[in-house]
């Protein structure tokens, strides 16, 4: 996820890890970044989507962590971005005895992210990104 601006640079999500949860209304899926010490969380309008389609945001929180320990954020509002399922996988997890779905996809944000309270810096544009995500409910 290229970001730019307040915060500058690709946050990544191939060596951090993700969470998904939520059956009910405004299921997020969260990620780590190994870059910019950064924490991004999707907060869907509805619950996680287990299938093909394009989901608008209810918001899109991008989270960073210096090396002193100080966090900024930035949230972008309701409606501005949107996540595209293109496929859905089904994983048998043997050793948790579950099932869990794995979405796949992109992202994009037609407005940048504001700072949340206390965070001094501008604010930030993202790029359109992709994805993949394992959701547990």
């Amino acid at each position: 996820m290229p970001v730019q601006g307040g915060l500058t640079g690709t946050l990544d999500g191939q060596t951090g890890c993700g969470t998904g949860s939520g059956a009910g209304s405004g299921g997020t899926m969260s990620w780590d970044s190994s870059v910019l010490g950064g924490r991004v969380t999707a907060t869907f309008m509805v619950p996680l989507p287990e299938q093909e389609g394009s989901y608008p945001l209810a918001s899109l929180q991008i989270r960073s962590v210096e090396s002193d320990g100080a966090a900024t954020s930035w949230t972008a509002p309701s409606g501005a971005c949107t996540i595209t399922v293109t496929s859905v996988d089904i994983e048998c997890q043997g050793v948790f005895r579950q099932y869990l779905h794995i979405v796949h996809g992109t992202g994009s944000c037609t407005q940048p992210a504001a700072p949340d309270m206390g965070t001094t810096a501008g604010p930030v544009t993202i790029g359109d990104f992709q994805f993949t995500h394992w959701l547990s409910q």
